[in-house]
């Protein structure tokens, strides 16, 4: 079964070997940096070698699935204001899931996302 990139930690080492030449990336740190902060500091470096834009795009890109997915597990984990939690059994039923669009309750996991309507309607 294919593995998402999301969930993959040496994607990115074998997707791009000029920058990485083949090894794993290493950290001296008690506790691993985040995926963003590993960006940030490739993106700095005096060699300039994870400045690519394919790598920048693809950086990014993967970020904002990080971001969309850990939003999406917290307001899934919150409970719905009719005060029931949403099971999966609900999230299956495709009824369930029109009346939580229609309710404008299933956008709110992009309101971290900034040019979002949810964004927009928080920032009101």
């Amino acid at each position: 079964m294919p593995l998402s990139v999301l969930f993959d930690d040496l994607a990115e080492e074998l997707s791009y070997p000029r920058i990485y030449c083949g090894d794993m990336r290493r950290f001296t740190r008690k506790k691993p940096p985040t995926y963003s902060e590993i960006v940030k500091s490739e993106l700095r470096r005096y060699d300039r070698r994870g400045a690519t834009p394919q790598k920048i795009l693809y950086s990014h890109q993967k970020n904002l699935h990080k971001l969309l997915l850990s939003s999406i597990q917290i307001c899934l984990r919150n409970k719905i204001p009719t005060d029931s939690s949403l099971t999966a059994q609900q999230v299956q039923d495709q009824q369930c899931l029109r009346q939580l669009f229609y309710k404008n309750q299933a956008y709110k996991f992009m309101k971290t996302i900034k040019c979002s309507p949810a964004h927009w309607e928080n920032e009101k």
